[in-house]
């Protein structure tokens, strides 16, 4: 679980730059 909120978090932020 906690690894598919990691995922989403860092395609989010390379998603932001």
């Amino acid at each position: 679980m906690s690894n598919l909120h990691c995922g989403i978090l860092l395609a989010k932020k390379i998603m932001s730059d």
